[in-house]
């Protein structure tokens, strides 16, 4: 054997070697199946998975020594089960958990790499089992973080308005588009909210329900927004810091500003009854008609005849012509500002307007050649345009074939697609049909 095949097959030997003993791990004695426990590491609440195809999950076990103290362990589970899926609520406040993923895994592993490429702005969720063990139900959001342009009022879920429900119950609702670094809750029990109940939320990210001891016997009223940190006020200082920014420890240490927050607008005022021993039943307790509340979006109004485009140019061909006095949402708004995207759908506070929902139902217009009637426009996104040229003409658009019956009884799963959205109106909940 030559020199030069001799080097080749010692270090074919050696890489072999190393790649059997990486995936064999670390040899453990077997685990007591009842006595250990597993936690989530990542992806957590407060860790919004931003790389939607290329995303890991890690978790670690322990024992607990006592109701406050726990320790590593050095043994391993015979065998373990990962299990993924979506996280949503149904009418009643209940966590719906709609797996999506599961595989056998060996008793080392402490990571595992899904082959699940995830949605944006959704919620969900995993879970570690070995024999009659399993961790707790790890939920997690995926992201991108919003910011000031992307930044738009939650959807709410459940319960539904009007609906009786018991104390315990959930208010669960969705983000729009990105994940806030928090939320605002509104609680009252009058519905024009003149004594309200409130509660800000900040660094929980990607939390999307409370769940409380709502008082029974008595109608609740209830709207929440999303938050995220503003640019910091020189004339404030920071005394209650976040968790990872330090204290000052002498006089000579940098001053922290204090961090301001961004408000989306709030969601429409929800109510529910709480039921309860003694309570008089719903039907009996009239509902008191919530205060109106504006469109948490901005409407335009046509100022005259005009050309509707598939981008903010005459580049692109029309899609629509818009007759004076028609109302439409305004869904997104040119960088320079000289343009607004209008939806061509009716007006409707709970449509999610992703990228690709703008692309497919929404048209340019020149701002002047409209009126701004309620909301601002600067809450809507900034939206940039495909090329001219890679903009088909309206009689060309073609809708990709896509099965949205899968999400028959998933909302947020319906809403996250690019080509299903949520319709209340088929009974007797709703369903998911195709943009």
């Amino acid at each position: 054997m030559s020199q030069k095949k001799f080097f080749l097959l010692f270090w074919a030997i050696i890489l072999t070697v190393s790649i059997a003993s990486c995936n064999l791990g670390e040899s453990l004695p077997t685990c007591d199946p009842d006595i250990i426990h597993a936690s989530g590491i990542t992806p957590n609440y407060r860790q919004p998975v931003l790389d939607l195809t290329h995303w890991s999950i890690q978790w670690w076990y322990y024992i607990e020594i006592s109701e406050t103290t726990s320790t590593d362990i050095d043994c391993e589970p015979e065998a373990q089960h990962i299990r993924i899926g979506l996280r949503t609520f149904d009418e009643a406040g209940n966590i719906v958990l709609t797996p999506l993923l599961e595989e056998d895994l060996p008793g080392y592993a402490r990571a595992y790499v899904p082959d699940l490429i995830l949605e944006p702005a959704t919620h969900y969720y995993y879970e570690i089992s070995w024999g009659e063990g399993h961790s707790i139900v790890t939920p997690f959001n995926t992201g991108p973080i919003c910011d000031r342009t992307t930044l738009l009022p939650p959807v709410n879920l459940s319960p539904p308005d009007g609906a009786a429900i018991e104390s315990s119950a959930v208010l669960s609702w969705m983000y729009q588009g990105c994940t806030p670094e928090g939320f605002e809750l509104h609680l009252s029990s009058s519905p024009d909210f003149t004594a309200p109940d409130t509660s800000r939320y900040p660094y929980n990210i990607a939390a999307h329900a409370v769940s409380g001891a709502w008082e029974p016997c008595r109608w609740h009223y209830w709207q929440v927004a999303s938050l995220i940190a503003a640019p910091p006020n020189d004339d404030d200082l920071l005394f209650a810091p976040r968790l990872d920014i330090p204290l000052p420890l002498s006089d000579e240490d940098p001053l922290i500003h204090t961090l301001n927050y961004l408000t989306s607008d709030f969601t429409p005022v929800r109510s529910f009854y709480v039921i309860g021993e003694g309570c008089p039943a719903p039907s009996d307790t009239p509902v008191p008609t919530p205060a109106a509340t504006p469109s948490s979006k901005p409407i335009a109004s046509v100022l005259q005849a005009a050309n509707c485009r598939t981008g903010p140019s005459l580049d692109y061909p029309v899609r629509q012509v818009l007759m004076p006095g028609e109302q439409y949402p305004v869904i997104g708004r040119s960088r320079d500002g000289t343009s607004l995207v209008l939806g061509l759908v009716a007006i409707d506070d709970d449509i999610i307007w992703t990228e690709q929902a703008i692309r497919n139902l929404g048209c340019w217009v020149y701002i002047d050649l409209v009126e701004i009637i309620t909301g601002n426009i600067e809450q809507v996104m900034v939206v940039d345009p495909d090329p001219p040229h890679l903009v088909a003409p309206p009689t060309a658009t073609t809708v990709p074939a896509f099965d949205c019956s899968q999400y028959a009884t998933n909302p947020v799963a319906c809403d996250s697609s690019n080509y299903c959205r949520w319709d209340a109106s088929v009974p007797p909940n709703g369903t998911c049909v195709n943009k």
